[in-house]
């Protein structure tokens, strides 16, 4: 990942602290915004390791399988707890979760790297995983569709006809203006594209496709918040909009660091600079998440408290008129 001489230099005199604070950050991220927690993780396990240990071979299409079946029975046994009305909480939890790493198996079946200059040798590309050209065909045409089935699947569940609206339809479209009401499948395309872009370009080998892969997803996404602010609450649209410029900045950011330079590439203090200014923002994000998500509770028990005890005052102020009124007819 580290391209520059003095990045190099200062990972190895710092250790493994940067990373393990980003790490923890995006952990955390992750969390606030239910999404799973990727393989690529210090604090996750591989799941190659764990297949082996338990008498498989530990291939990628096993692993994929095992990531693809588990999510499916946590969403199943969900929705057998669940009474049928609301079992439609469970698909949209379970594909909000777990489908944009699932989705990302594909990217790492594809997944395929150049070992030498192309005036050396032409076509100079290894496919580890899929080095078959039909296979890999036929595996995007195969993401391709499954692609489009959820997305049919998501866009069914938002949509809703009838007198009682269904939990999870609210939960999709209650939040943005009616003209969008369907806006939550923008955030689950743009999760699904991020974990793709990880996953088909890893930072090891391709650092330079993958930042500009996901710098150019996050400046979409901000483009579009920024010119139809989707939601109903205008704090909100500003919210979104500060976090994704963020993302946008950090992504800025991190091609600095993953680029050479003759000039900028041997100061410490600029490399030092773009460090700490990455930390500061994922600091600043890994904050702000948690208290805009802590507040918005807040706010809703307050207002039920509220309710119950309006309530309870009217049960009250009802049952001593009863009283009165009984002990004036006695």
């Amino acid at each position: 990942m580290s391209q520059t001489k003095v990045v190099q230099e200062i990972r190895g005199s710092a250790g493994q602290l940067p990373v393990v604070l980003l790490s923890t950050m995006g952990l955390f991220s992750q969390m606030f915004s239910g999404q799973a927690s990727d393989e690529g993780s210090i604090f996750s396990i591989s799941s190659m390791c764990l297949l082996q240990y338990m008498g498989f071979d530990g291939f990628l299409s096993q692993v994929h399988l095992l990531h693809s079946l588990v999510p499916a029975a946590l969403v199943a046994g969900l929705a057998l707890c669940l009474a049928p009305e609301k079992r439609g909480v469970a698909l949209v939890v379970g594909l909000n979760c777990f489908w944009p790493e699932i989705f990302s198996y594909f990217g790492k079946h594809l997944y395929c790297y150049q070992y030498a200059p192309e005036v050396i040798k032409q076509n100079a590309y290894e496919c580890p995983f899929l080095p078959d050209f039909a296979g890999r065909v036929i595996l995007r045409i195969v993401a391709l569709v499954l692609m489009v089935a959820i997305s049919g699947l998501w866009i069914w569940l938002s949509l809703h006809k009838g007198r009682n609206t269904p939990l999870h339809v609210l939960y999709l479209t209650k939040p943005y203006r009616s003209g969008v009401a369907l806006w939550e499948t923008e955030r689950l395309f743009r999760k699904t594209a991020l974990t793709m872009a990880v996953s088909a370009l890893p930072i090891t080998s391709s650092p330079a496709l993958q930042v500009v892969c996901i710098g150019s997803i996050v400046s979409v996404s901000l483009l579009l918040y920024a010119t139809l602010l989707p939601y109903k609450a205008m704090r909100w649209n500003l919210t979104e909009c500060v976090l994704l410029f963020a993302a946008a900045l950090m992504t800025t950011l991190v091609s600095g660091l993953t680029a050479y330079d003759s000039y900028w590439g041997h100061v410490v203090e600029i490399e030092y600079a773009m460090i700490v200014a990455t930390l500061f923002l994922a600091g600043c994000v890994f904050t702000v998440m948690p208290y805009l998500i802590y507040s918005r509770l807040k706010l809703e028990w307050s207002k039920e408290c509220s309710f119950q005890l309006k309530d309870e005052v009217e049960r009250t102020l009802s049952e001593t008129n009863d009283t009165l009124l009984w002990s004036k007819f006695i």
